[in-house]
């Protein structure tokens, strides 16, 4: 397996922002020093200046010092809607690769995917309001995926209330993805990512239905080497049940040699993440 932060970076690229609208990463990956350095090169990307800079640290300041309600109304009271829902963004970003705090994550990206939602129907403008709802979508994707265990992430410890908090987050990004009527690669991830969640959470044959949703929208797209990741779950699911063990293994082994025949580092990275969650979940079941 790659090392925790070439993990954490090909996630970032690959599956962690597939609605990543503020900062682009090549699929392939990037390679970082450290989950740290991971974290402020997400920010530096975005250019903030320094009074962005000073807002984010004075947020999070209030959030340890105080109590989240300070925390949100001070970045809420300093700047257009626009600007403070991409703030928020940036906040969970940080809270998890850098900070690697899960509840304050989470405190800020349901917060900020609220106030998303709220401002979008608020306001006059269809532009503006795609942009705030693309960017709370983008939010409770990244809530979504950062709460589920598969990962493994050191420093990181997902509790039973984060993958409640996360399961609905996945729910509202697929929501808010056929709402915006994205395409096939969002489509995909969103009905994964709920699948995902629902897996963590031992509802194996309501996983295995999102799983099959995503297949079929890779499927139609010639998305292959998300189709063969999204059967690789599929099999997974099915590994957990005594009865379907046996197809199951059989399944996934197919999954992961499909994978790897593409020969691409993408379809390599998800073959050798999908043994490594089979691992994790029989170990757990």
């Amino acid at each position: 397996m790659p090392s925790q932060p070439a993990r954490a970076a090909k996630r970032l690229g690959i599956i962690r922002n597939s609605e990543f609208k503020m900062t682009t990463f090549a699929h392939g990956g990037m390679i970082f020093l450290s989950v740290l350095f991971l974290a402020e090169t997400v920010l530096a990307q975005q250019q903030l200046d320094q009074r962005t800079k000073e807002i984010l640290k004075e947020t999070l300041q209030l959030a340890k010092t105080k109590d989240s309600f300070s925390a949100f109304a001070h970045l809420e009271k300093s700047g257009q809607a626009e600007e403070v829902i991409t703030w928020y963004s940036s906040l969970v970003r940080v809270c998890y690769f850098q900070e690697k705090n899960v509840p304050l994550m989470t405190m800020f990206g349901r917060r900020g995917i609220q106030y998303g939602l709220e401002q979008a129907e608020q306001t006059d403008s269809p532009e503006s309001a795609d942009k705030l709802k693309s960017t709370a979508k983008e939010i409770s994707y990244n809530v979504g995926v950062n709460t589920w265990p598969g990962w493994e992430d050191e420093g990181i410890t997902i509790t039973p209330s984060d993958l409640t908090i996360g399961l609905d987050a996945a729910r509202t990004n697929l929501r808010l993805a056929i709402e915006l009527k994205r395409d096939a690669v969002p489509m995909t991830d969103a009905h994964w990512l709920v699948g995902a969640q629902l897996l963590a959470a031992g509802e194996t044959e309501k996983a295995s239905e999102q799983f099959h949703q995503a297949t079929e929208i890779a499927k139609k797209a010639n998305l292959t080497d998300r189709e063969w990741m999204v059967r690789g779950y599929i099999a997974i699911a099915q590994q957990l049940d005594q009865s379907t063990r046996t197809d199951g293994d059989a399944a996934l082994q197919e999954a992961t040699k499909k994978l790897r025949d593409l020969e691409t580092e993408d379809a390599k990275f998800w073959a050798d993440q999908l043994e490594s969650v089979s691992r994790l979940f029989l170990d757990r079941s």
